[in-house]
């Protein structure tokens, strides 16, 4: 931090968006060298691997043969407890290899596939190879990393629609959207929105757990808790600097996706069997929380959702849901009549979210113009970096999504669809 501070890159006024990004590049520096500094690779030995027939059976049965072992050698009274564990641990064991190669030689259709895991001596990634929108497997593996993310980033979300009365409609809140956020940047920096506190950043920070999967700048939870103290005062110089400008950082829009196979599903050569999961910087989630934090508060105190949305709202979950069902269900058998439940899932919420849409409705619901303007910013152009088995691709989000992963994107997503716009309320 000091070398930062000295070199002019940290504790400087931060009064346009490039020295907010200085500052943030600089930050991550600092923290990411005294990480590794304090905390060396330890080598892993070359023997010890995993294997994938090992259960908790397995470690259990040891646990007892090794306790076995020290008896043995403390006193000869203890032969026979020693004898017949170790029987019962190496016949586990050597059921347990029996059966998983029994498993995995008639599960695997490759036959070269077998050699190559045996050789390999761990489980590769299940992203091999996929088949494109046309059905047809895609032998280019960086193609297929490419199609994936254009799959899970469509482009057509983004496209104005070929219906003249659409098209009309999606230009009229484009143009809303822009003509608040312009007036919204003139009011900048918002008075009536105090600056985030101590408090706010502290509280972020804690709350969260300390070893979730790095961003980008792979600082972990863990690494900004232990140097809360030092970070404290450049991150909070950081995210008012942000609030001012209604500026969310570049260095923070950016994200790692990971793409997850959803588990029970019969082809994994198709692009639905894969969900995208978005690593972003620790710092981001930080400032994303705050945000979140603030609209809702905002949302909850102005009644912006519907009274029975249970989802992703304080002092509400999924049991208080259950709990009304179940009640209305018992009231309707009570009363002799018909209760009619309608489960449904919105296919690609997240990704088929629209900017414009999402911006519209929270001028609608009163959004203070220095959140709107911070959130206008996040949303806008984030970068996506994909990366399956060395192949890469990247994609430039301009117009729609919302990151699933993200801690505000359920509340964005459910203000899209409470907005009383023409592209809310309806989905």
């Amino acid at each position: 931090m000091a070398a930062a501070v000295a070199a002019g890159r940290l504790g400087i006024p931060l009064l346009d968006p490039t020295t907010v990004d200085t500052a943030v590049a600089a930050l991550a520096e600092a923290q990411w060298g005294a990480f590794q500094a304090a905390t060396p690779l330890k080598r892993r030995k070359s023997w010890k691997k995993a294997v994938p027939w090992w259960t908790p059976e397995l470690s259990a049965l040891k646990v007892r043969f090794r306790r076995a072992r020290k008896k043995r050698r403390r006193s000869a009274q203890h032969e026979e407890e020693f004898q017949r564990e170790r029987l019962a641990f190496n016949r586990a064991m050597r059921t347990a290899k029996r059966r998983s190669w029994r498993k995995f030689c008639s599960g695997e259709k490759q036959p070269f596939g077998r050699v190559y895991k045996v050789l390999k001596g761990r489980g590769s990634n299940p992203i091999s190879t996929i088949r494109g929108p046309d059905g047809v497997l895609i032998s280019d593996p960086e193609q297929s990393v490419a199609t994936l993310l254009d799959n899970f980033f469509p482009d057509k979300a983004a496209e104005v629609s070929e219906d003249a009365t659409v098209a009309a409609a999606q230009e009229s809140v484009e143009r809303q959207a822009s003509q608040f956020e312009n007036w919204c940047r003139l009011s900048l920096p918002d008075d009536d929105d105090g600056p985030f506190t101590t408090f706010e950043l502290r509280r972020e920070i804690f709350q969260r757990g300390g070893y979730k999967a790095p961003g980008p700048d792979m600082i972990i939870g863990r690494v900004l808790k232990e140097c809360i103290d030092e970070v404290e005062p450049h991150l909070a110089s950081v995210t008012n600097a942000c609030r001012d400008l209604g500026y969310f950082p570049r260095g923070w829009k950016v994200e790692d996706g990971v793409a997850c196979a959803k588990p029970g599903k019969k082809d994994y050569t198709l692009m639905k069997a894969y969900r995208l999961l978005a690593l972003l910087c620790a710092a981001s989630k930080i400032l994303e929380g705050m945000i979140t934090s603030r609209v809702s508060w905002r949302a909850e105190r102005g009644s912006w959702f519907h009274e029975h949305a249970y989802g992703f709202r304080p002092d509400r979950n999924k049991d208080g849901a259950v709990e009304e069902l179940v009640t209305r269900a018992e009231r309707a058998i009570h009363r002799g009549r018909v209760l009619v439940a309608v489960f449904f899932d919105v296919d690609g919420a997240f990704n088929q979210s629209w900017h414009p849409a999402v911006l519209t409705a929270l001028q609608e619901k009163g959004c203070p113009p220095g959140l709107f303007c911070l959130i206008s910013s996040f949303l806008r152009e984030r970068q996506c970096n994909l990366n399956v088995n060395g192949f890469s691709a990247s994609k430039l989000l301009r117009r729609g999504f919302l990151q699933e992963g993200s801690c505000s994107a359920h509340l964005l997503e459910r203000t899209e669809q409470q907005g009383g716009g023409v592209f809310g309320g309806g989905r």
